[in-house]
């Protein structure tokens, strides 16, 4: 639903929550949806996945491994996977490279 989703602040803060939590998680497993509902560019979609991913990544220590799957928000347009468009995937596959 448009306008529902969490402002990255909130989920910043859950991040690190999370980390806080459990400082020497053996695996951390984001079950996807990370862009919000309805992202208005692939450009802005692909902003904000790379933000959360740079979260996660200053949240859990390098020896931590993070998986994001991807979600049906996290494609773009939403709800609509396009295999074609292999440099949408190639830069979300960037983004998380660094967890």
């Amino acid at each position: 639903r448009v306008g529902c989703d969490a402002p990255l602040e909130l989920v910043d803060a859950t991040v690190y929550a999370a980390a806080a939590v459990a400082p020497a998680a053996d695996l951390v497993v984001v079950s996807g949806d990370v862009v919000w509902h309805h992202a208005g560019s692939q450009d802005e979609a692909l902003d904000t996945f790379s933000r959360v991913a740079a979260s996660l990544g200053r949240a859990f220590p390098e020896a931590t491994p993070v998986c994001i799957a991807l979600g049906n928000n996290d494609v773009w347009p939403d709800y609509a996977t396009d295999v074609s468009n292999q440099s949408y995937y190639e830069r979300q596959a960037s983004a998380a490279s660094a967890l």
